[in-house]
């Protein structure tokens, strides 16, 4: 089981592939970095993966579930996959707890109570009721994250997730994310440009630039 690119092909415009021809493979429970410099294409990757850009042609599957083949294109919102993004993507109107636990669907009870874990793991219970706009960027960020993790996905995408954190804190939420990727047997695609990222939290490294040259 595994998530299994293969020969995938996109561009934006007609005489300008982005694209062509790429084939990856991420095992189950497998975190695994993609490098490489700016406009190269793996944040075009990650939308592609979501759901949210269609392919010209090429196979996107996870776990035996075909998203993308021939004249299958799955939906966004049946792909269950979990995404963190640069930009945070928070709900402005919902508080911490509310976004964290907006992917939750177990009873009031046991929903609350793991709210309050994410919270603790990612040192946020002192600012559980407050709103996105009375946060800092570090909060923002790991309440991002927190949510993305919450409902335990199996495949999670992560789009420069760091890039908005002090060096400190960036080291932090690294050596709290690798230990609870493994346990929750989560595969895992970081898109980055800080080496140092993918170094820390990453299994395997790859250069997203050779391979689509």
């Amino acid at each position: 089981m595994s998530l299994n690119i293969h020969q995938l092909h996109f561009r934006y415009k007609s005489n300008q592939p982005l694209i062509e021809n790429l084939s990856i493979k991420i095992e189950q429970g497998q975190v695994v970095a993609l490098t490489g410099v700016s406009g190269c294409g793996k944040s075009t990757l990650i939308q592609l993966l979501l759901g949210t850009l269609k392919p010209l042609k090429g196979l996107i599957s996870f776990n035996g579930v075909n998203f993308v083949q021939d004249n299958l294109f799955l939906s966004p919102q049946a792909r269950g996959i979990g995404v963190v993004f640069q930009d945070y993507a928070l709900f402005p109107h919902l508080t911490v707890r509310q976004n964290i636990g907006f992917g939750l669907t177990s009873k009031q009870q046991s929903k609350q109570s793991e709210i309050d874990q994410w919270l603790k793991v990612f040192s946020l219970s002192e600012v559980a009721f407050s709103f996105p706009h009375q946060l800092s960027g570090g909060q923002m960020q790991r309440v991002a994250i927190a949510r993305a993790l919450a409902p335990k996905p199996s495949l999670l995408l992560m789009d420069e997730p760091f890039s908005n954190l002090d060096s400190g804190l960036a080291e932090r939420i690294r050596q709290d994310l690798k230990p609870l990727f493994k346990q929750l047997n989560m595969t895992v695609l970081l898109v980055t440009h800080h080496r140092e990222d993918a170094n820390h939290i990453a299994d395997k490294i790859i250069d997203f630039s050779s391979l689509t040259q």
